[in-house]
This record gives C-alpha cells, structure tokens and sequence, in this order.
C-alpha cells in the first residue's frame, strides 16, 4: 500500500485511486465511449465507497466487476421519450458509458456490494482487516 503525505495510511495520492494519472476513464470519456458517468470516491476506517451518477439508467442495463485493481461499470442508457419526437435541445448524455477507476489493494475486493437507488451506484469495498487501524494495550514495563 503506498501511503499519502499524511503517513496515516489513507489511500494515498489522487493517482493510485480514482485520479487522471493511469485512470482509463479519461481515455474512455475522450473518445472510445459514448460518455463516461461522475465518480466520487470516499474511505472510511472499515469501507472503500464508490458512488457513481447514472440517473435514467437500469440496472438490467448496466455491468460492474472488479479485474486486478480496477472497478468498471459499463452499460447503455436510452434516450427516453416517445417514438417521433424531435430533440431541439439535447444535453443529457445517452448511448454506451464506460467508467474505470483503480482500487487498491488493501480492499476486500471478494466480500464488494453493490446498490442503485435514486440514479447513484453505490460499490462498498470492505477494507482488509489487517489494513484497518487498530489499538494497541501497552504494558506495563518489568
């Protein structure tokens, strides 16, 4: 695990999770995939949680899985309306979608779960246990 400036064995730097350095979702959201969904990322002393915005998207229309130390979600999202309608204005992104962002190592990646409720994904990754801090008794000296 490569720790951040603050030595207190958090994640570490922007670029070992979920930042622009060696993230494939920049190279999707640029030109392989229709568009590529917001992301933020957040640690708590037992949990690694992934929230990602797919409003209008089902979840019978999208995949996730974890291979090495990326977690990627991928799907399509419909246009919606009805048969006939002329768009004058169109902002709301559609069409295939691909997000990656790195995981580290210190997460559970076997005991993961996942959740869609009002249009955000949410990925909970288990911290493993030896990674969790933990208090030490000191005792007495002889």
């Amino acid at each position: 695990m490569r720790e951040g400036g603050n030595g207190r064995g958090h994640l570490g730097s922007e670029s070992d999770v979920g930042g622009t350095t060696g993230d494939r979702s920049v190279r999707c959201f640029l030109s392989e995939c229709g568009w590529a969904p917001p992301v933020d990322i957040y640690q708590t002393e037992t949990e690694l949680v992934v929230l990602v915005e797919l409003p209008g998207v089902d979840r019978d229309d999208m995949d996730l899985h974890i291979s090495g130390d990326y977690l990627t979600v991928s799907g399509s999202k419909g246009r919606g309306g009805a048969e006939g309608e002329v768009f004058r204005r169109m902002e709301r992104n559609t069409g295939s979608f691909e997000r990656s962002v790195r995981i580290p190592s210190l997460v559970n990646a076997s005991a993961a779960s996942a959740s869609l409720a009002e249009g955000v994904l949410r990925v909970v990754l288990p911290v493993a246990e030896e990674q969790q801090p933990r208090r030490l008794e000191i005792e007495k000296g002889s």
